[in-house]
C-alpha cells in the first residue's frame, strides 16, 4: 500500500463519518462558563460548611460553655443547691448542657477545673514557701 492510498482510505474514513460541519463556539463557551460558575458555587458552599463546622461553631461552643462555667462558679454555695448542682460536679452539669459532644466536653472540663486547682495549689505552696523559712518538719 502506498502513502496516497493510505491517505484517500483515511478520507474516505472520515468523510463517511458524521461530523457537524459548523461548530457553534460561542453556545460551547457559554455551557463551560455556566459549569465553571455552578461548580465555583457549589464548592464555595461545601467550603463555608466546612469552615462553620470545624472553626465557627466550636468557638461558639467554648465560648457558651467558658459563660456558663464562670456564671455557676460565681453562685453561691446556697444558690448552687437550690437548683441542685453542688460546686464539685459544675464541670459535669456544663458538659450535659451541650449534648452531642458531652464526653469530650466533660473531659476538656474537667482539664480545665483540675488545670485551675493544680495551679492554685501550687501558688498556695509558693505563697507558704515564700513566708516561712525553710525548717526542717518535726517528727
Amino acid at each position: 500500500m502506498t502513502t496516497a492510498h493510505n491517505e484517500n482510505h483515511m478520507t474516505d474514513f472520515f468523510s463517511a463519518q458524521e461530523f457537524p460541519r459548523r461548530v457553534n463556539t460561542l453556545e460551547i463557551l457559554q455551557q463551560a462558563e455556566q459549569h465553571r460558575a455552578q461548580e465555583l458555587a457549589r464548592l464555595g458552599a461545601a467550603f463555608g460548611r466546612f469552615v462553620r463546622r470545624t472553626v465557627i461553631s466550636p468557638i461558639v461552643v467554648a465560648y457558651q460553655r467558658q459563660r456558663m462555667y464562670e456564671e455557676l462558679s460565681q453562685l453561691s454555695d446556697r444558690v448552687l443547691e437550690d437548683i441542685g448542682v453542688s460546686r464539685g460536679n459544675i464541670a459535669q452539669v456544663v458538659a450535659d448542657s451541650f449534648p452531642g459532644q458531652a464526653e469530650q466536653k466533660a473531659e476538656t472540663a474537667n482539664t480545665t477545673l483540675h488545670s485551675l486547682v493544680a495551679k492554685r495549689r501550687a501558688q498556695a505552696a509558693q505563697t507558704v514557701s515564700n513566708d516561712q523559712t525553710h525548717r526542717p518538719l518535726a517528727a
